[in-house]
């Protein structure tokens, strides 16, 4: 089994760990047979793969996911990892005539590890995404099957793998084939951050900081006892607890330290903002900068 320990001296050793990850994963993928198996268990987290229905229809659409459960004290990570860490991967192969959306992520936290902050989640979490059947699709049966690849960690890391598999049949009845989001999916749509709409918003770059203010349309902020704010692009801003974050009625105002390992200047970042751990919004921010 391989494990290594959370470290952080700089882009090159960054890059280094992670190309070492890869390989381990790929490693783990060439010694272990594939599986036609819905679940499986891995060193300190156990995995499993759902879907909203039990039959199919051309034309229709639904829902398919990975159910990740950590050991206690372990955690995977979010889309943007953090100082450390690797997001997991699902490769999907689908049924000609099937198509699949992106994951739909579930808004994280922040997990300290040592002096580093990782992104993701400690308790289960649900990766999921919407798949559509074109209407001539003829087949009686369809295969759904995943190629996983993820990174389980506590103070050390743990790389795991599994390919997973499901078949639905053809629907006899095609009345009512609604996707039925049930548990585990109704806990994972409750998490996934709505679109925010709001009357301004603007991000700034100035002075080695980032800073976003925005104007909510209603009073989302009026009640609230914590805010969080998130950025899935990686590497834009430091991780650790924000410089600055204040927020009342529908104004909120965040200022981060621009990360050592920037590059250059995204036109725009996708903000996720977590109110109270119990709501979550998305909000695209064009990017300026001081000239």
């Amino acid at each position: 089994m391989s494990t290594f320990t959370h470290t952080h001296t700089g882009l090159t050793a960054r890059l280094h760990r992670w190309l070492g990850i890869a390989a381990g994963l790929a490693s783990l993928c060439l010694s272990s047979s594939p599986l036609a198996e819905t679940r499986a268990s891995a060193p300190h987290i156990d995995v499993a793969l759902h879907h909203s229905q039990d039959s199919f229809a051309p034309g229709t659409s639904g829902y398919i996911g990975l159910q990740f459960k950590p050991e206690p004290g372990w955690h995977i990570y979010w889309k943007n990892p953090g100082d450390t860490g690797l997001e997991p991967r699902l490769n999907w192969t689908l049924a000609e005539g099937v198509t699949i959306e992106d994951i739909a992520w579930p808004y994280p936290e922040r997990i300290p590890v040592a002096h580093l902050t990782n992104l993701g989640y400690h308790e289960e979490v649900m990766l999921a995404a919407r798949y559509h059947i074109d209407d001539d699709v003829d087949a009686q049966h369809l295969n759904f099957s995943v190629q996983a690849d993820w990174l389980v960690c506590e103070e050390s890391c743990v790389p795991g793998s599994a390919q997973l598999s499901i078949q639905l049949p053809r629907a006899t009845d095609t009345t009512d084939l609604s996707p039925v989001l049930d548990e585990p999916f109704a806990s994972w749509q409750a998490a996934l951050p709505q679109p925010m709409p709001v009357l301004a918003a603007k991000a700034h770059a100035r002075q080695g900081q980032l800073e976003i203010e925005l104007f909510a349309q209603s009073l989302l902020f009026q009640q609230a006892e914590q805010v969080e704010v998130f950025l899935e692009e990686k590497d834009v801003v430091t991780y650790d607890a924000p410089e600055f974050i204040a927020w009342a009625k529908n104004r909120l105002v965040w200022r981060q330290p621009l990360s050592p390992y920037l590059g250059t200047l995204p036109p725009k970042v996708r903000a996720v903002i977590v109110i109270d751990e119990r709501r979550a919004y998305h909000i695209d921010i064009p990017v300026t900068s001081a000239s």
